[in-house]
């Protein structure tokens, strides 16, 4: 009877905290909305307080990477990108060593500081894991990915052979399209710049 009666207190708390969580997350992401929409610091700056809250109640991991992002898209419209990276930071040590975003997120953190022998450590082992994936199954998103990495390599002009590559086998594809002019666009801005 006494463990009944604890297994359903612990339940109900779980209930009631997914339930504020929720109320809140959804809070915060009206407000998120409204500064973005009206330009406004106010509802931003209410929405990161919002999340503050939120983290009280948060019981899985995958809400904590949510609300981790969400506070990285605050700071961001605030204009505080050292703040932005730290939250995403948090989100980002959230995913196994291995994935494929972690491993991209430090590439590009390394090559922000300047650490050129790091960045291309991590960004050669997320063009691993994208060309592993992609042999076994295509996947745009691992394709994006890939184009990513290899762009951050400098291989700018390889990534665009690939990117024809597959349009030659999928002509009518217009992510693949869309990610090539993306692509031609940014070389026209870097001019071809090199890692």
């Amino acid at each position: 009877m006494l463990l009944t009666s604890i297994c359903s207190c612990t339940l109900n708390r779980e209930d009631k905290n997914q339930n504020g969580y929720q109320k809140t997350n959804d809070s915060i992401a009206i407000l998120l909305s409204m500064g973005l929409r009206h330009n406004d610091s106010v509802a931003l700056s209410k929405a990161l307080s919002l999340s503050d809250s939120a983290l009280i109640f948060v019981t899985e991991t995958e809400q904590l990477q949510k609300l981790f992002y969400m506070r990285c898209s605050i700071y961001m419209l605030l204009g505080k990108e050292a703040k932005s990276l730290h939250e995403q930071e948090k989100a980002i040590l959230l995913l196994p060593p291995e994935h494929i975003d972690r491993l991209l997120f430090y590439g590009r953190k390394y090559k922000r500081s300047g650490v050129k022998d790091s960045a291309s450590f991590y960004f050669n082992k997320a063009l691993a894991k994208c060309k592993k994936q992609l042999e076994e199954d295509y996947d745009e998103n691992y394709l994006a990915k890939e184009i990513e990495a290899l762009v951050n390599l400098g291989e700018t002009d390889f990534a665009m052979e690939i990117l024809n590559g597959v349009l030659e086998k999928k002509p009518t594809d217009s992510f693949v399209k869309a990610l090539k002019e993306a692509l031609a666009n940014q070389k026209v801005e870097n001019h071809g710049d090199r890692f």
